[in-house]
């Protein structure tokens, strides 16, 4: 049996590393062009720096010649070992692109060069959001890669060795670019150079970046109750979301990717819900518990004096009552603040749980609709519920529940 893509290009580096270092050792500063990207990165990056998929370490000595305080991270124990030998006064460690080790947004840069020429398409978006989380709201990410359109490319001889098995992928610099806006940057350089020899493919360089002005530019109208603040959810929930999401009551009856992943979270605080305060289309809370993330509640649809209510609890906080709270405090805000006329409320026939909490919120019920939702398994019955402005928010008897 193969063994895994990670596994092999860790064995094929490992086995290389000395004559990797030895080979490249001079490459990276006979290149203008690689300079001034590395130059202009240094000139505008402030605090800590990470080099991701460092190698021997030769970006980072370069960063580090130019004044950057910068460490290095590679899958390659045999090439951090050269790093180690070749610059020690660089903390290098052992590590994954998409597990950096890192603390949320304690970084001020992150460098990728030629780092994911090794990750399958269908892995960008770990590592984007990866690179999102770490990186500080103002945070500059420079990227280096072989283009193509996403073929993968068997390596058998490299660096003097004729008995490697690994892969590397020619990605799409539109792939890589949409991986990146998935999680959250904005794009500021694209571009792809043709192949010059000795390269036989095209070479693909983006920056981005996550501009302090974006981060804050989103209204996050906080709220709060008796025992909750209700506040935009942010990349320090990224690892609650992805724990309540994994439960299969939550992933029955809220439509989130399954499997969900950790960069399905990273991709709904940094998209999702900023974007929506960004555009007025929709206003999500976290509900924060003295600390701890309980679950979200939301108004999307938000035009024409209406807007659609959804919320799901964290299995840790549910049976609290955090959550008739929570429904209304954003209640008063849909008609005090957004002076909407109308909020709705819709679950897929069955979810009691759902009910009860709209109910006791003072929602009316309206009825079925039939076959309007796709659930896990086909269409499903909707049920529909709404209040109003005018109405007394006392709660109101349902057909369905009593």
């Amino acid at each position: 049996m193969p063994q895994p893509h990670r596994e092999r290009t860790r064995a094929a580096y490992d086995r290389v590393a000395a004559d990797y270092a030895e080979l490249l050792a001079t490459k990276l500063v006979a290149r203008p062009l690689h300079r001034h990207l590395l130059d202009d990165f240094a000139s505008r990056v402030v605090g800590p720096t990470l080099d991701a998929g460092c190698g021997p370490g030769r970006v980072a000595a370069y960063l580090d010649s130019r004044g950057v305080d910068v460490s290095g991270v590679d899958l390659s124990p045999g090439m951090i070992d050269e790093a180690r030998r070749r610059h020690p006064n660089i903390v290098f460690r052992v590590g994954t692109l998409d597990q950096l080790g890192v603390a949320d947004a304690s970084l001020g840069g992150i460098v990728a060069w030629y780092s994911i020429i090794h990750t399958p398409e269908h892995e960008l978006p770990a590592i984007a959001g990866e690179f999102r989380r770490a990186l500080s709201p103002d945070g500059i990410l420079l990227l280096g890669f072989q283009a193509g359109s996403s073929q993968t490319v068997p390596i058998t001889s490299a660096y003097g060795h004729d008995d490697l098995d690994y892969e590397a992928v020619r990605h799409s610099p539109d792939a890589v670019v949409a991986a990146l806006e998935a999680a959250g940057f904005a794009v500021e350089l694209h571009a792809v150079n043709a192949a010059t020899p000795p390269e036989r493919d095209p070479q693909a360089y983006i920056t981005a970046r996550v501009s302090r002005e974006r981060a804050t530019a989103y209204r996050d109208d906080r709220l709060t109750t008796e025992r909750l603040l209700l506040r935009c959810p942010t990349l320090h929930d990224v690892d609650a979301i992805t724990a309540a999401c994994q439960d299969p009551e939550l992933q029955r009856r809220v439509p989130v990717p399954v499997p969900y992943r950790r960069e399905h979270a990273v991709a709904y605080v940094t998209t999702y819900c900023e974007d929506g305060w960004l555009t007025g289309e929709r206003c999500t809370w976290a509900l924060d518990a003295g600390g701890s993330f309980a679950g979200v509640v939301g108004l999307d649809r938000i035009a024409d004096g209406s807007a659609n209510l959804g919320f799901w609890m964290a299995p840790g906080h549910r049976g609290r009552g955090y959550l008739t709270e929570a429904i209304a405090a954003v209640i008063d805000y849909a008609f005090a603040y957004l002076q909407l006329e109308r909020v709705e409320w819709r679950a897929f026939a069955g979810n009691v749980g759902s009910a009860r909490a709209a109910q006791r919120a003072g929602f009316h019920f309206e009825g079925v609709r039939r076959s309007a939702s796709v659930g896990r398994e086909g269409r499903e019955d909707d049920w529909v519920g709404s209040i109003l402005a005018t109405d007394d928010r006392n709660p109101q008897p349902w057909s369905v529940l009593n």
